[in-house]
């Protein structure tokens, strides 16, 4: 199947006994051909101690001295209750379609969770497929999602761009390879990317953006 995933691996450095860890992209299987084409993309970071957790690589190196002050207050908070037997409740959608409503224009602020409990989730789902395959705006949700303190998700089921009318699940053609060469894949998946980055910088409250 086509997809991209986050992988972590850890290596020791016997002359000065530091690890690198480096972040790398995974692969796409090619079913015409019988094989796996590997593809990746590493970034390589060297840390003072063998002992080091996955964990701690990201707390300490996954961090851009442009994040806003809203993303790096998110970032303390989800560490925080990872140090906790908490857990946060997130439902997909919540305040876009419900049991008995569908609210397009994110101007009703309901939620199946608040009609039964009272409150909130922590935390609120998004789809970029949605935005991308069938035109949503997920803007007035998002921004609501934020004013009320909660968590805000988005995952992307993407379609296979070396393909016209594929979907999440469609596995011809060589899609990494396509977008790694530039060929039409590329094209098709960045500007899919940018149409997402379009759509991140309208979610902003009162000039401050709303952390993902």
């Amino acid at each position: 199947s086509f997809s991209v995933g986050l992988v972590l691996q850890r290596k020791m450095l016997s002359a000065n006994s530091l690890s690198t860890v480096e972040l790398t992209t995974a692969k796409s299987s090619d079913p015409l051909h019988g094989s796996n084409h590997h593809h990746e993309m590493q970034q390589s970071y060297f840390v003072d101690t063998a002992s080091v957790t996955p964990q701690e690589v990201i707390k300490k190196y996954l961090y851009n001295r442009t994040m806003t002050k809203e993303t790096i207050g998110l970032r303390q908070a989800l560490f925080k209750v990872q140090r906790t037997d908490a857990f946060l409740f997130g439902h997909q959608l919540t305040n876009y379609v419900g049991q008995y409503f569908t609210d397009i224009e994110g101007a009703d602020h309901n939620s199946d969770v608040y009609n039964a409990t009272g409150s909130y989730p922590s935390v609120f789902g998004f789809d970029w497929t949605s935005v991308l395959e069938d035109g949503r705006d997920f803007t007035k949700h998002v921004k609501f999602a934020y004013s009320v303190g909660a968590v805000v998700t988005f995952d992307w089921k993407t379609y296979n761009p070396d393909t016209t009318d594929g979907d999440a699940n469609t596995i011809e053609g060589r899609p990494c390879e396509g977008i790694l060469r530039g060929w039409s894949a590329s094209k098709k998946y960045t500007f899919q990317l940018d149409e997402i980055v379009r759509n991140i910088k309208n979610f902003t409250d009162d000039e401050s953006g709303c952390p993902i």
